[in-house]
Parts: C-alpha cells; structure tokens; sequence
C-alpha cells in the first residue's frame, strides 16, 4: 500500500476548510439568521406529518451539530475533489477512506477552534447611556 502524499495534503486543506464552515455555521453569530429560518421551517407549531417536514427537521439538526455537518460537507468535498489518498482498488472504497479522514481531521481542527475561541475574553459592551454621554 502506497500514500499519494499529494492526495494528504489535499485531505488535509479539506479538512481545516470543512472544520471552519462547520463551526461557523453551527456556532456563529454570523449564520443565527440561517439556523433561524431552518429551525422555523423544522419546528413550526403543525406535527410532522410530511416527508418535506421531516426533511426540514434532518437538514436543521444536522446544522446545529458541528460532527454532523462536517460527514456531510467532507462527502461533498470528496465528491468534488476525489482525493484518494490509498487505493485499494475499488473507488468508492478509496473515497470513504478519504472522507473519513477528512471528518476526523476537522473533529479534531472544531475542537482546537472550541479551545481557541474559549480564551478569548468577551469584549464589554457600552451601555446606551455611555454611548449618548460620549457623543457616539
């Protein structure tokens, strides 16, 4: 068995890029709108009773869980840039490797982001009253 080192570099990049978009869509401030509008479309007052709804709920818990999304983001990466990083000779089995891979390398790249983003401070907020007695 041979490593195509070209193949690990590219599963590597994959990974940091699909541990980035994981978190930054199941963590971040910046896409609480998005998980906003599928928790709506998931979760409304009626029972699910529909396929579409049920569809709905799969999509929205799958964004609220950074290990979740990150199987189906390293399937899609796999699917676009077909790393294989050890062939055992049957394709589809060389992809799964590669994409297993990838959701374990970006498991472990959220948690250093999770580490990373514990420590920093919280950045204190002006009240109202401060900001009009300022002239802000």
């Amino acid at each position: 068995m041979s490593v195509n080192y070209g193949a690990l570099v590219a599963v590597v990049v994959l990974a940091l890029a699909v541990a980035a978009v994981a978190v930054t869509f199941t963590r971040a401030k910046v896409s609480r709108p998005w998980r906003q509008f599928l928790e709506r479309r998931a979760y409304p007052d009626l029972p699910h009773t529909t396929n579409a709804r049920r569809g709905w709920t799969f999509v929205c818990e799958a964004f609220q869980c950074p290990y979740c999304l990150s199987h189906w983001l390293a399937l899609a990466a796999v699917g676009v840039y077909r790393p294989i990083i050890v062939s055992c000779g049957a394709w589809p089995i060389d992809l799964l490797v590669s994409a297993m891979a990838i959701v374990a390398l970006s498991a472990w790249c959220a948690g250093l982001i999770f580490r990373a983003l514990s420590t920093v401070p919280a950045v204190p907020r002006l009240a109202g009253a401060q900001l009009q007695s300022t002239g802000a």
